[in-house]
Order: structure tokens, then C-alpha cells, then sequence
């Protein structure tokens, strides 16, 4: 596993990180889910993180795509990399919208504050990054 983390480059293993502290954070939240199985805003919660963090991966894989095409020569893939950002900002809207849509409803399956809270960890580790990069 080490092997395969160092050949990645630091956009990437910082995606792997992310992607890996939202599923552990998961895993060791689902037990009080099954615990504590009365508290319905316990499953809530962790199909928010969940639905938070997968976005929040996919939006910083598209912001990696979108810096690389914007690094490009040709004019089409800068175009089709600014459009990229659309697509981004999309995407937390989606998650925040139908975590409010089901709120709404009186259908609370995701929560809508655990899917901001999820949006915030990949800015932890890029700011992680840079701090250790300066040093």
C-alpha cells in the first residue's frame, strides 16, 4: 500500500486520504447507529457525511482535471475546464438541495449539516499540504 500511495502525485494522495478518513469517520460511526438504532437522526448523519464526502472527493478530482486543462495549450479543453467549475459548484448544490428537499418533506434520510460538515475535510488536508510543503 505504501508502494502504490508514493507513486501518486500529491493531488492524488491527497484525494486518497480524504477519501479514506471519510470512510473511516463512516465505519466507526455506523456501530452507534446500530446501538443506539431509536435515534433515527443517528442514520441521518452518516448517510450525510457519506453523501458529503463522495461529493466533496468528486469535486476536488474535477478541480484537479479543471487546473490541469487550464494548464493546456489547446483552447477548447481550457474552455471545457472553465465549464468544469459549473459542474463543481453543481455538485454542492445537489447535495445541500436534496438533503433540504428531504428535510422538507419531513423525510430526514440525509442530513443537511452533516453534508456541509463533509465538504470541509479535503480543505483540511490541501491546507495540511501546503503547511508541510512550506516547512
Amino acid at each position: 500500500m505504501k508502494k502504490l500511495i508514493k507513486k501518486l502525485d500529491d493531488n492524488q494522495r491527497i484525494m486518497v486520504y480524504t477519501a479514506l478518513f471519510i470512510l473511516v469517520v463512516g465505519l466507526l460511526f455506523l456501530p452507534f447507529c446500530f446501538i443506539f438504532s431509536t435515534v433515527t437522526i443517528l442514520f441521518s448523519l452518516l448517510w450525510g457525511w457519506l453523501l458529503g464526502g463522495a461529493i466533496s472527493v468528486a469535486a476536488f478530482a474535477l478541480l484537479v482535471h479543471q487546473i490541469y486543462g487550464l494548464t493546456a495549450g489547446d483552447d477548447k479543453v481550457r474552455l471545457r475546464a472553465a465549464g468544469l467549475h459549473f459542474v463543481r459548484l453543481g455538485l454542492y448544490g445537489v447535495g445541500l438541495v436534496l438533503a433540504g428537499i428531504l428535510l422538507y418533506i419531513d423525510k430526514p434520510y440525509i442530513n443537511i449539516f452533516a453534508v456541509a460538515l463533509a465538504y470541509m475535510p479535503i480543505r483540511l488536508f490541501v491546507a495540511f499540504y501546503k503547511r508541510k510543503a512550506k516547512v
